[in-house]
């Protein structure tokens, strides 16, 4: 399951990334590829984005921006949900997404989702980047509280996620999307299980050790970070009182 997150501005919300949405639930091998027979996940309508939203009292029309962590099917498919929504990411994965390479590049990138977004994609170079905390990124809003920061591996234009802490303003909550799959990449006690499944699954295996030791270093300073497929970490902030 890929989790999402849903940010409250003035302007309206700002979701980093959408998961699967309604038309590829209703349809998955037609929309996300054979390859999904293997898997037989149990996809249900009432987990989309759009109906989740729905049930907070959020309209469609209600979202401003969809920031993506990269375009995976599983983290994209739900734009198609919110088609007046502009969509941020990073110059490279927009070009990766729309060349597919290897077998890899067309299981993971789906055309439907390219063609939904590219009109509205607004990009970012890494020549543009500006030092945010212990990396380099582009800030999204004029107040600078939401920036995509550039993380290549798990995807060639892969990014993560900060939002600035309106109650701490030195503290950050990043959104790492897929640049680590469970905790324990930010200790010591890495598990080697998910290290084997994050190189697998990554296109460039070299950069992980490097991102892991950028992300605890984030960590270690106080920022609260996190991925997109660790549900005890959703659970954990749940239950704390740093989202409230």
């Amino acid at each position: 399951m890929t989790h999402i997150l849903a940010i409250e501005f003035d302007h309206g919300l700002v979701l980093v990334d959408v998961g699967l949405g309604q038309q590829d639930v209703a349809h998955p091998i037609r929309g996300l590829g054979q390859a999904l027979r293997a898997v037989r996940p149990r996809l249900r309508s009432a987990d989309t984005a759009i109906q989740q939203l729905a049930g907070l009292g959020f309209a469609a029309s209600d979202v401003a921006g969809i920031v993506a962590t990269h375009l995976d099917y599983d983290h994209i498919s739900g734009a198609l949900d919110f088609p007046a929504a502009p969509v941020h990411l990073t110059v490279t994965e927009l070009f990766a997404a729309a060349s597919r390479p290897g077998i890899r590049g067309r299981i993971r990138y789906r055309p439907h989702h390219l063609t939904a977004i590219t009109a509205r994609a607004h990009t970012y170079a890494p020549t543009e980047a500006v030092p945010v905390m212990n990396f380099h990124g582009h800030p999204l809003t004029e107040a600078g509280d939401l920036v995509l920061i550039p993380l290549p591996g798990h995807t060639a234009g892969h990014a993560a996620i900060a939002i600035r802490d309106p109650h701490r303003r030195d503290r950050w909550l990043i959104h790492a999307g897929d640049a680590f799959l469970h905790h324990t990449a930010l200790t010591s006690t890495a598990d080697p299980s998910m290290d084997r499944v994050e190189r697998m699954l990554a296109m460039d295996p070299s950069t992980l050790t490097r991102n892991h030791a950028a992300l605890r270093i984030a960590a270690d300073q106080g920022h609260l970070v996190i991925c997109s497929h660790d549900r005890g970490q959703y659970e954990h902030l749940a239950a704390s009182e740093h989202l409230r």
